[in-house]
């Protein structure tokens, strides 16, 4: 296994190569601050790639994992569609009111919920995904070139 290092010109650089014609600028930023994260921590895990994104760039852990959170979104949009049905508060097991659970690892949870989940439930959830969908610009643009 290499021990080879990279900058973050050499990723932004390599990562714009290859996403910048087909995302806005911000996005191949993210894409690329997230591939650092990644790099340098070599875990998947949403706050352990945030925290890898910090320490390479010299940020602070919370707004990178902010940050690598809501690139991930679309898992994200799933979690967001179940917290706004109220469906986050099966999912953890204690009584915070503020989110505990990335949007990320909600979406991801209710994933795997979905087949065994009732049809009461499981209709409302996908109705609030495909609205959570089509505010997307993205799914627009497709939608409107089909």
């Amino acid at each position: 296994m290499s021990n080879r290092t990279f900058s973050s010109v050499q990723v932004h650089g390599f990562v714009g190569s290859v996403f910048a014609e087909a995302h806005h600028a911000k996005r191949v930023l993210s894409l690329g601050n997230a591939t650092l994260g990644v790099l340098n921590t070599a875990s998947l895990a949403v706050n352990t790639i945030g925290r890898g994104l910090a320490l390479t760039t010299g940020g602070v852990p919370k707004h990178a994992t902010k940050q690598v959170d809501r690139l991930l979104s679309s898992e994200a949009l799933r979690g967001a569609a179940g917290e706004a049905l109220g469906y986050d508060r099966h999912l953890k097991t204690n009584t915070a009111k503020r989110r505990t659970i990335s949007l990320f690892r909600q979406g991801c949870m209710l994933y795997e919920l979905m087949l065994t989940m009732l049809e009461k439930r499981l209709l409302p959830l996908l109705e609030r995904f495909t609205a959570e969908l089509e505010q997307l610009p993205v799914f627009k643009a497709v939608v409107n070139t089909i």
